[in-house]
């Protein structure tokens, strides 16, 4: 299945009727959680009311897929603050670095 691997609010064109996807240069195939490592790590971490109503339209997640989703999501945060890191956004790589620790506190 393919995997956007970017999926985020700012890549969504939304019209009020169809959704567009943008920015698909990380795009190949994966596991269907890796969409949703920016979500989990961005839009819901201060927002648990959007990450309810999420499972709440798909669903609960089955243990391995949540453990999963977290495993990929931290990796995600590695590979943002490498990016952030080449780039000079020091805001960007000091988020990641701060869910990072959040994860491995958790961990």
């Amino acid at each position: 299945m393919p995997a956007h691997r970017d999926w985020h609010p700012c890549n969504w064109i939304w019209n009020g009727e169809h959704l567009a996807v943008i920015d698909c240069e990380h795009a190949h195939p994966g596991p269907w959680h890796d969409d949703l490592h920016r979500l989990w790590w961005q839009e819901w971490h201060d927002r648990p009311d959007l990450f309810a109503a999420f499972r709440r339209g798909y669903g609960d997640f089955a243990a391995e897929e949540l453990v999963a989703m977290r495993d990929g999501a931290v990796i995600g945060q590695m590979i943002s603050i490498v990016w952030a890191d080449e780039h000079a956004d020091q805001e960007f790589a000091g988020r990641a670095r701060a869910r990072l620790r959040e994860a491995i506190a958790a961990a």
